[in-house]
């Protein structure tokens, strides 16, 4: 049972760094891509004396294709029909060639998680400006906030109920560690946009960074901890059975006398006796390391 919550445990931690590494990566490469077909719709007015634009034999999209002026593969996520470059959100990437309307520029935007195209503002990412900072830099605060309250009152909850059912002092550090890593480390900063996938240049509040690598701290320290201590206790107990000393696997309570009294139960906490309990006691083993 142990095991399989440090397992879990070290699942959590993992995912807890790879996401945000990915969610970077699909970002970086939505960029990379507007970029991209900015430059190629220059290079195609180039070569043909034109840009490309949609009529009814094909669309700007596969009239790059078709000169060769990009791969069909090259573009991170396009439509069903291949006609059209899709967004992180799968809405088509919005192209306009140079006009007065855009400064006579080439224009290219991904419209965002609301889908609707609103001319760079608000969730647009356009080609000439990049992510819009100013819809983007408060947008999740007040879900960061409410949050952070929950994880307070869960952690004082938690704290209260880890005091109360554990007697020894480094059970109630190792496991107070997890509760609060847990809470500091995925919890809070989890849920920006849809999870972990964060959109365009969405900006945390400034003090989540450093509470969630600190909650990422103490949990990595509470997981080798608790596994240090899962190693020694089984380590332990097979030190002491030899002598005929059996500890109960929950409390670690001294079960010789127990045995000795012929008593099915631990009498610290009441956990059943292992049914291997009954060995032939030695009233006076070696003493514990």
């Amino acid at each position: 049972m142990r095991s399989g919550g440090i397992f879990i445990l070290f699942i959590l931690l993992t995912n807890m760094f790879a996401q945000p590494a990915f969610a970077y990566n699909r970002l970086h490469s939505q960029g990379n891509e507007i970029r991209g077909l900015e430059k190629t719709i220059w290079v195609y007015e180039h070569e043909h004396g034109e840009y490309p634009l949609t009529d009814n034999e094909s669309t700007w999209y596969e009239k790059l294709i078709t000169a060769n002026n990009i791969s069909p593969n090259w573009i991170w996520k396009v439509s069903a029909d291949g006609r059209f470059p899709l967004d992180l959100y799968g809405n088509p990437l919005v192209y306009e060639p140079p006009s007065a309307a855009n400064g006579g520029q080439v224009a290219i935007r991904a419209i965002g998680q609301n889908g609707i195209d609103d001319h760079g503002a608000l969730d647009d990412w356009d080609s000439r400006y990049g992510p819009n900072p100013g819809y983007w830099y408060k947008k999740d605060w007040p879900a960061a906030n409410r949050r952070a309250w929950i994880c307070a009152v869960l952690a004082m909850i938690g704290l209260t109920y880890i005091v109360v059912k554990n007697k020894q002092a480094m059970a109630r550090f190792v496991f107070a560690s997890l509760w609060l890593g847990l809470l500091a480390g995925v919890v809070l900063p989890f849920g920006f946009d849809s999870g972990w996938v964060r959109s365009s240049a969405s900006i945390d509040p400034k003090w989540i960074t450093p509470i969630s690598n600190i909650g990422a701290l103490l949990l990595f320290f509470s997981i080798v901890l608790l596994m240090m201590h899962v190693v020694y206790m089984a380590w332990h107990r097979r030190s002491l059975r030899p002598h005929g000393t059996l500890l109960c696997e929950k409390c670690h309570f001294d079960l010789r006398g127990t045995i000795a009294a012929n008593i099915g139960r631990c009498p610290e906490c009441g956990e059943p006796l292992p049914e291997d309990a009954d060995i032939e006691v030695d009233l006076n083993p070696p003493p514990s390391p």
